[in-house]
Parts: C-alpha cells; sequence; structure tokens
C-alpha cells in the first residue's frame, strides 16, 4: 500500500523520509497535505520549520516596514515567497502571499496619506498614527498565529494583489 507525504503529499512506499521534501514521515497517514479548515481555511503547518518561515514573513514584514521606512516592508515577504521551501510548502506560501499583500496594501495607503499630507499642507500627517499602530498590531497578531502553526488572515486587508 501507497503512502503519502504528510508534509507535501509525495508518494513515499512506507519510508521513513519523504525523497522530495525530507520530512519524517514516522506518524505519517495516508492522503494529501491536510488542509486546516479551522483556522480559516488555509493549509496546516508543516511543522516547526514552516511556523518560523511563516512567522518570518510576517515579522520580516513588519520590521522592515518600520526600520527600513514604510517603502520597503514588502520585501521579506517576498524573498519568503520566492524561496525553495515556500515553493514545497502551501503553508508557508500562503503566510508570505497574505503578508506579501499586506504590505502592499500598507505601501499605497501610505503613498495616500503622503499626498493627503501635502495637499492639507501637514494636517493629514495625522492619520499616519492610526495607521501605523494598526500595521503594528495586525503584524504582532499574525507572527504570533503563525509561530504556532495557525493561518493567519488580515482582517483589513481590502485588496489581494498577488494570489
Amino acid at each position: 500500500m501507497a503512502n503519502f507525504c504528510s508534509n507535501c503529499g509525495t508518494k513515499h512506499n512506507g519510508a521513513s523520509f519523504c525523497p522530495n521534501c525530507g520530512s519524517s514521515q514516522a506518524s505519517s497517514t495516508a492522503g494529501q497535505p491536510s488542509v486546516n479548515n479551522a483556522t480559516s481555511g488555509g493549509y496546516a503547518s508543516g511543522g516547526s520549520n514552516s511556523n518560523q518561515l511563516a512567522m518570518w514573513a510576517h515579522l520580516g514584514g513588519l520590521l522592515a516596514y518600520f526600520f527600513g521606512g514604510t517603502l520597503i516592508g514588502w520585501v521579506p515577504p517576498l524573498i519568503i515567497r520566492g524561496s525553495a521551501t515556500a515553493q514545497r510548502d502551501p503553508y508557508v506560501r500562503e503566510q508570505a502571499t497574505e503578508a506579501l499583500n499586506f504590505q502592499l496594501q500598507w505601501l499605497i495607503i501610505d503613498a495616500a496619506l503622503a499626498v493627503l499630507t501635502v495637499i492639507t499642507c501637514g494636517i493629514g500627517g495625522l492619520l499616519y498614527i492610526p495607521a501605523v499602530i494598526l500595521v503594528l498590531i495586525f503584524g504582532i497578531m499574525a507572527s504570533i498565529a503563525t509561530a504556532s502553526g495557525q493561518s493567519y488572515r488580515y482582517q483589513m486587508l481590502f485588496i489581494k494583489f498577488v494570489k
């Protein structure tokens, strides 16, 4: 009877480790990668490495947003989304895509706030305060959720730029 990797779904015929992704198959059950419908319909985590990489997609975007200026918050999620791990782990890819979409949205919002600030001779700049607070809160919530293996969906994500 053929067994399938619980991480990537590759057929491994009872091997101890998956020939495709290398994950341990000691407690493998037959079937495809599990979908975790209990946590917002996303993919289930593939283990602690997946959790850490997904967490860094969110946390890296948050750190880049604050320390690199609001212009580069999208770079860490993009790098993680393009990594080899994200290509074979649907959980990491899903969370990196979610973080990338969130950071791209806030890049556009920040650009609009900059224009508004110029038009209103600086008064519109007061809107940066709640914007920064929202990015901070949602980024921390996403990092905590993915560190424990849960899928996270940003509540204030209006447009999905990347699928």
